[in-house]
């Protein structure tokens, strides 16, 4: 892509395959990583808030803040920068890029604010009719706002994960090429980049008649598993902070009050403020959202976004993570307990030997339910590792708890293939069989160089109950060793088993070859 402008017909990907931080892409916009090297455009922003999120130290970091998931874009031409940002990170991601008083952009989140952000409720901020002018805010709550129903249209670039082959065992045998697309089971031809389209729709709980409806479009989300949790995860923490209709209210503070800065929370204690028409009261201290500051003549005014009762973070829950009975090598049964009423929960599963930090990349969002405790059981684990989970406790208009203690669960590894050996061993190739360990896994294999284990030949897949595979390009008179394993589809490998050879001094004469078709097309 250096010096052309991305195009429909030769795009550009960000992301790779793993996805890239949302906010890290952020930041390098900003900086003008893609803009002109001679003459970039860049932005000036808060410096703690493009930096990694920690939980005890910088709980306003959105780089690698396990709120958001990993993304892939697909750019098919130049774009506005802020309307760029606001229709694909900002705003699907519930993220509003505010200006600090430096004149930086500052972005906060606008959803229910976790344990982290609002630590402690009674160090924030507080606004009364002491120290506010005249006339003292009301709550305003329009019901046509209500969200009962989130429409999400994805919009995302496919590409095959991988290819997959069965290979002849001599001559006259055929070759056998499986293009596997990352949607599991869904073609997609020779077109390895197609944008595709998919609609998903999640309703609120507490739906009692009206459904309103709430659309957005979200890019670069290509895993459909990641897709539905994403969904999922975003429709919670909008209901939980709009569901009923978001509150507004106006305040001017006295000089001789504190002045907070746009996205920061205060409390506001207005004894007698007009009732939200969904409970009909708004007594007492309440938490608000600064999202709009604006100097005049007669001082500051504030415009706020109510968040519910001004109360600390709910309790955590507990977790207890088990094996499955069904599933042993690739699921994991999840309970959750010790929810409160009207309390629903969010999981986050890591994988690895040791638990991760509180606040490590390696924690990513995995399922929610609704209200109450229960047991799900849990797919898509890699065989033969060790899963940690953690859940936390959420609820409409209240701070979402802290992180309970974590558990752990190991899958069962996967039986490694048996009896390796080798035939047919020449100057430049060599054939390896092996007797599977599992009949339902697909089998990898590779080829190192024995005297000094570089790898030779990368990783090949083949298809469930392969039991050969011939190497070729290789060189005369050399010692190898060839290694074959089973795989999964979510990254769990069973041990290696391997078989060392010796290719002889003299290279194979291939036939000539006859009767050769090309297929092009879906057929």
């Amino acid at each position: 892509m250096q010096g052309k402008d991305p195009s429909p017909d030769l795009p550009l990907h960000i992301g790779g395959q793993a996805g890239v931080d949302p906010f890290t892409l952020v930041k390098a916009i900003y900086d003008g990583g893609y803009q002109s090297a001679s003459d970039p455009t860049v932005v000036r922003y808060e410096s703690t808030r493009f930096t990694a999120y920690n939980a005890s130290t910088n709980p306003h970091g959105l780089i690698n803040n396990p709120r958001f998931p990993k993304m892939h874009f697909r750019i098919t031409g130049p774009a506005n920068m802020a309307e760029w940002l606001e229709e694909n990170i900002y705003g699907p991601l519930g993220v509003v890029p505010f200006v600090n008083a430096a004149g930086e952009v500052s972005p906060r989140i606008v959803t229910m604010p976790a344990y982290d952000q609002v630590p402690d409720v009674s160090a924030l901020v507080e606004w009364t009719p002491a120290n506010l002018a005249e006339p003292h805010p009301e709550w305003v709550n329009e019901g046509r706002e209500q969200v009962t129903v989130i429409k999400a249209t994805f919009v995302y670039a496919i590409a095959p994960s991988f290819i997959q082959t069965r290979l002849p065992t001599g001559p006259g045998g055929s070759l056998q090429v499986a293009l596997l697309p990352t949607e599991g089971g869904r073609d997609v031809g020779f077109d390895l980049f197609a944008e595709r389209t998919e609609v998903l729709t999640r309703e609120h709980d507490r739906v009692a008649t009206a459904r309103v409806l709430h659309e957005i479009t979200v890019r670069g989300i290509q895993s459909a598993q990641l897709r539905k949790k994403f969904l999922g995860k975003y429709a919670r923490d909008i209901f939980d902070r709009f569901g009923d209709g978001p509150c507004h209210a106006t305040a001017s503070p006295l000089s001789s009050a504190a002045s907070p800065v746009e996205g920061e929370w205060v409390r506001l204690n207005l004894p007698g403020s007009y009732p939200a028409l969904h409970n009909q009261s708004r007594t007492g201290s309440r938490l608000a959202q600064v999202i709009e500051k604006t100097e005049g003549i007669d001082g500051a005014k504030f415009r706020l976004l109510e968040g519910g009762p001004s109360s600390n973070a709910l309790s955590a829950p507990t977790i207890n993570l088990t094996a499955s009975s069904t599933d042993p090598e690739n699921a994991i049964n999840v309970q959750v307990s010790g929810l409160g009423t009207g309390e629903g929960y969010e999981v986050h599963l890591a994988v690895g030997g040791s638990e991760p930090a509180v606040s490590h990349s390696d924690w990513q969002f995995h399922h929610l339910r609704g209200d109450g405790n229960e047991t799900v059981h849990v797919r898509g684990m890699p065989a033969g590792s060790t899963i940690w989970g953690r859940a936390r406790a959420t609820k409409p208009n209240r701070i979402y708890s802290d992180w309970s203690s974590r558990d752990s669960q190991a899958t069962t590894a996967l039986t490694a293939p048996s009896s390796v050996a080798d035939s047919s061993v020449v100057g430049d190739a060599a054939t390896i069989t092996w007797t599977n360990g599992e009949a339902d896994f697909d089998v990898m294999v590779d080829l190192i160089l024995t005297s000094d284990s570089s790898q030779v030949k990368e990783p090949v897949r083949l298809f469930a109950g392969a039991t050969s595979y011939r190497f070729s390009g290789l060189t005369v008179s050399t010692g190898y060793t060839a290694r074959v394993w089973h795989a999964d589809r979510f990254g769990g490998e069973s041990t290696k088993a391997t078989d060392t050879l010796t290719t002889t001094g003299t290279a194979e004469t291939l036939p000539a070859m006859r009767g050769l078709q090309v297929l092009v097309g879906a057929a």
